[in-house]
Order: C-alpha cells, then sequence, then structure tokens
C-alpha cells in the first residue's frame, strides 16, 4: 500500500504542471483516471475535484492581480498628470480658470476613458476574446490618444503664457503685452474648443 504522503506529492505535481501555462485559462486533463498510474489510492473524482477548486481560485487570484494592476496603471497617469510646475499651477487658477478647468476636464476625462479600457479588456480576456480587435476599446484608446495631446498642447499654453506674463513684468513693452493678450485669447478658444469637443463625444 502506497503511503499517503505519496497521494498528495503526485496530486502537487498535477497542480503545478498545470501552473506553466500563465497567460490563458488552464483547461482541465482530459483523463483523470490517468492518476490510477501513480496510485491505487488516488480516487480520479477526487483528483477532478480537487483540481477544478484550484482552478476556480486560480481565477480569483488572477482577477483581483488584474484589479490591482488597473488601479495601479490609474495612478500612475494621475502622478503624471500632477506633475505641473507649482508655480505655472498658481498663475494659471489666477490668471487662467478656463484653461485650468479645460485641463482638469481632459484629466478626468482620460481617467474615465482609461478606467472603462482596462476593465473591459479584462472582462473580454474572461470571455477568451481579444481586447485589441473589440471596437469599443479601439474607439476609447483612440479617445485616450487624442486627449492626452490635447492636455499637452493646454499645458503647453499655459506654460508659454506663464513666461510671457513673466518677460512682462521683468522687461515691460508694449510688443511683450500685445504678445501676451494674444497668448490668452488663443489659451481661451482652445480651453473652449476642448470643452466642446469632449461634450460633443459623451453625447
Amino acid at each position: 500500500m502506497v503511503n499517503h504522503k505519496y497521494k498528495y506529492f503526485f496530486l502537487t505535481i498535477l497542480i503545478l504542471t498545470a501552473c506553466t501555462e500563465r497567460d490563458i485559462v488552464p483547461a482541465p486533463p482530459d483523463r483523470y483516471d490517468d492518476v490510477y498510474s501513480f496510485s491505487d489510492e488516488v480516487d480520479p473524482e477526487e483528483a477532478k475535484l480537487l483540481y477544478e477548486q484550484y482552478l476556480r481560485e486560480r481565477m480569483l487570484l488572477e482577477s483581483k492581480y488584474r484589479e490591482l494592476l488597473t488601479v495601479s496603471k490609474i495612478e500612475k497617469r494621475k502622478q503624471s498628470y500632477r506633475n505641473i510646475n507649482a508655480e505655472v499651477e498658481s498663475y494659471g487658477r489666477v490668471n487662467l480658470p478656463e484653461l485650468m478647468d479645460a485641463l482638469k476636464q481632459v484629466q478626468e476625462e482620460v481617467r474615465r476613458q482609461n478606467l472603462f479600457i482596462d476593465q473591459l479588456s479584462n472582462t473580454l480576456r474572461e470571455l477568451g476574446r481579444d481586447p485589441d480587435t473589440d471596437e469599443s476599446i479601439v474607439k476609447a484608446l483612440t479617445f485616450v490618444s487624442m486627449y492626452d495631446q490635447k492636455y499637452i498642447e493646454l499645458y503647453n499654453s499655459l506654460e508659454e503664457i506663464y513666461l510671457t506674463s513673466k518677460k512682462v513684468e521683468l522687461q515691460p513693452n508694449k510688443k511683450q503685452r500685445q504678445e501676451l493678450e494674444q497668448q490668452i485669447n488663443s489659451a481661451k478658444y482652445l480651453a473652449s474648443s476642448v470643452q466642446r469637443d469632449i461634450e460633443e463625444d459623451l453625447d
């Protein structure tokens, strides 16, 4: 009679073998009666139930891991948006509230779309589908790419206005003041245009 420790040893080998493929949902073995080749004491039905329990627990762990990755991605993106120079941001809040509102709105919409992409991608993978070919994912990725660029444009406009205002402050002249006024008007138009585009995209 084979010792009980060998029974669990062979079951462990069976489960560890299934862990080698990390990117796909593991499929149950075709023949559980193969366990008989290891020991007469191992019940194939018991082995099958143990293996199915392992599959369920693994799926739960992988789902939790994907959720953690999603949160991590969002936090990293939020951090990158917070890297606005403090003086520039303070200047914008006082002198260009419309531009700062547009920056915040773009940031929020990009964050929302990224969350949608990550959550829907996880669902599609669980169903065995390719997220890269899903129409909704492709549309959301296009949205994110476009508004990432708009965020950069808005911030660059804010920074240029801040620099010009410093020039006017340090060495006032009519030309610099006119340039500053033109930049401010252009920034307001850009902010209004971006906000209008977001509203239309959400309709």
